[in-house]
């Protein structure tokens, strides 16, 4: 539960998902972490593909997104195998999202559903992509000179094309076998 561990740790202010299945070492994590750390932005992701002979990205790319240098994406949502997540980001997601809380019955204790698998408007979510869609619906504080109070709807979901991360099934394979796909964006908006 992050809130127990924010309270006994203060100074906690990232939070790193990462899936037991994900990298080939720990030298690939940390250098893949250390550059996510970074960016410093709210959210960030490694790239990864799907297990299995035809991998493809777990993201769903926006359209028409032009690529920073950095190697920096916009996408609409990214799957949580190695996702950096800044705590800020779940205290704006609970602050507009309350019917989220819930109270365990066992426990008495307040929990926030962050992470459910969800149908919304006939389309499927896994919990990550569910996460995701919060985020982006979640309005955050863009304060300009001219309007201290500005407020920008969605916090935004980026993924790192330079930290990619090899995906391992029970045999021990890493996906991908070869090359990695492409990364599906308009070039037109590079250019």
């Amino acid at each position: 539960n992050f809130r127990k561990m924010r309270r006994k740790m203060p100074s906690l202010k990232w939070l790193y998902w990462h899936d037991h299945d994900m990298g080939l070492d720990a030298d690939e994590l940390v250098k893949g972490l250390l550059r996510l750390l970074s960016h410093r932005l709210p959210i960030v992701a490694s790239m990864y593909v799907t297990k299995g002979e035809k991998p493809h990205w777990c993201a769903n790319f926006m359209h028409e997104v032009e690529m920073q240098p950095s190697g920096l994406l916009q996408v609409y949502e990214v799957g949580l195998g190695g996702l950096l997540t800044h705590w800020q980001v779940y205290d704006a997601v609970e602050a507009v999202h309350e019917i989220l809380a819930y109270t365990d019955r066992d426990t008495g204790e307040r929990h926030v559903g962050f992470f459910q698998e969800i149908v919304i408007e006939k389309v499927p979510y896994p919990e990550d992509y569910f996460f995701c869609w919060l985020c982006r619906r979640t309005p955050i504080k863009n304060p300009t000179e001219e309007d201290p109070k500005r407020l920008t709807t969605g916090i935004g979901i980026f993924v790192d094309t330079n930290v990619r991360l090899h995906h391992r099934d029970a045999d021990g394979h890493a996906y991908p076998i070869g090359d990695w796909p492409p990364i599906p964006i308009d070039e037109k908006a590079n250019e």
